[in-house]
């Protein structure tokens, strides 16, 4: 059937990889048939929508990942190129979403540090919008004020209220509070939203915690 069809990603909008019918027949009919190599790198990736070659080299640790995902495409229908975008490439939802719920069984440890990996990664090659996402399920706090901190004002400029949203509750309410930088963040999201209350309370958080010499960044 996906074959007879001109539009798989649509085709296989409706099905999860990780219902049992779908799961026995990719593990036995599908998956059964790759090589090792190809098997950990889809799963390392897994954790992305898109995957830029760079990408798919420090998610996987291999440096021939491009010529192993260009050569999954040759011969199957699991991964395809996106056309606008030479060197990106796309996992079908279906075997996707099979291999992250997988991943999430056996190691949620291993989800969190791989996409610190892609946050990192994002946040070096300019696009913020994806680093925030990823950071925010990253499950290190660190990377993700620091994250917000750097982003923040393009974001908010940009119109990116959403991811913004995102890593602030990924934060926890009591981090963002206790950061002058994470509640000026707040206030001015939630501001724009049309919160105006919840505004309100995270600017006089801001207020509580600034410091008698903010640095010119934070003045700013």
């Amino acid at each position: 059937a996906m074959d007879a069809t001109t539009d798989v990603d649509r085709f296989l909008a409706d099905f999860s990889g990780d219902e049992r019918s779908v799961a026995d027949y990719l593990v036995g009919e599908v998956f059964s048939s790759l090589p090792a190599d190809r098997m950990q790198l889809l799963q390392a990736t897994s954790i992305c929508k898109t995957l830029p070659v760079g990408l798919a080299v420090v998610l996987s640790g291999r440096e021939d990942a491009g010529w192993l995902l260009a050569d999954l495409e040759h011969r199957t229908a699991l991964v395809r190129e996106i056309v606008q975008n030479r060197g990106v490439y796309r996992v079908q939802p279906l075997v996707r979403s099979h291999l992250l719920a997988d991943l999430n069984r056996q190691s949620a440890h291993r989800i969190a540090r791989l996409h610190a990996i892609a946050a990192r990664w994002w946040r070096d090659w300019g696009r913020p919008a994806r680093a925030l996402e990823h950071a925010a399920l990253a499950n290190e706090p660190a990377l993700l004020t620091d994250l917000v901190r750097d982003v923040a004002v393009s974001q908010l400029v940009a119109g990116e209220h959403r991811p913004l949203r995102r890593a602030l509750a990924a934060s926890g309410e009591h981090v963002v509070s206790s950061d002058p930088w994470l509640s000026t963040v707040a206030a001015l999201v939630r501001h724009e939203t049309g919160d105006a209350y919840a505004a309100e309370a995270a600017g006089r958080h801001a207020s509580c915690t600034w410091p008698a010499d903010p640095p010119v960044p934070l003045a700013l």
